[in-house]
């Protein structure tokens, strides 16, 4: 797959949307990842724009791989990352969006994207999320130490002696 163009002309974006599909090298996410993180596989992007009245509607999924160090243990680790993102972008000139018939607005978050002139970079926003689907402090799941012993277990028939005398005990 090759390397998508992540500046789009605004006014060439057709009418039914536009589809960008493709791949970028794990070292494109170098300034994108937190201190633990390291690409090892390549970032795969799929996006939908759509161009409404001035706005454009950027929604699309971005999907790769990261190795990290576990803040515990220090070991190895690898996590997944999906990512599914709707985000609203108009122009720097606009107070106020104007969306028209049939955008559902539970798709846009907080504040829109403002782009200048004719020309959209989608590429912060894709570094966005990815900084946010990063957790801190990642750790390594399902670790077990295997020297632990157990210090004390009751089966169904022991008690602890000294419980012994609440047994006499009657609660009205």
């Amino acid at each position: 797959m090759k390397e998508p163009k992540l500046v789009i002309a605004v006014d060439q974006i057709p009418e039914p949307g536009l589809v960008i599909e493709g791949e970028f090298p794990p070292e494109w996410l170098e300034g994108s990842l937190l201190g633990p993180y390291s690409a090892k596989e390549p970032v795969t992007i799929s996006l939908e724009i759509k161009y409404i009245h001035t706005n454009v509607l950027v929604q699309g999924c971005v999907k790769t791989s990261l190795d990290f160090v576990c803040g515990r243990t220090t070991k190895i680790g690898s996590m997944p990352i999906a990512i599914e993102f709707s985000e609203l972008c108009q122009p720097n000139n606009n107070t106020s969006a104007n969306l028209g018939d049939g955008v559902e607005s539970d798709l846009i978050g907080d504040e829109p994207y403002l782009y200048n002139g004719h020309d959209l970079d989608v590429e912060p926003i894709i570094r966005e999320e990815i900084v946010l689907a990063q957790p801190p402090y990642p750790h390594v799941s399902g670790e077990q130490n295997t020297n632990q012993t157990t210090v004390w277990s009751s089966g169904a028939g022991e008690i602890d002696v000294r419980w012994e005398k609440l047994k006499g005990l009657k609660l009205n």
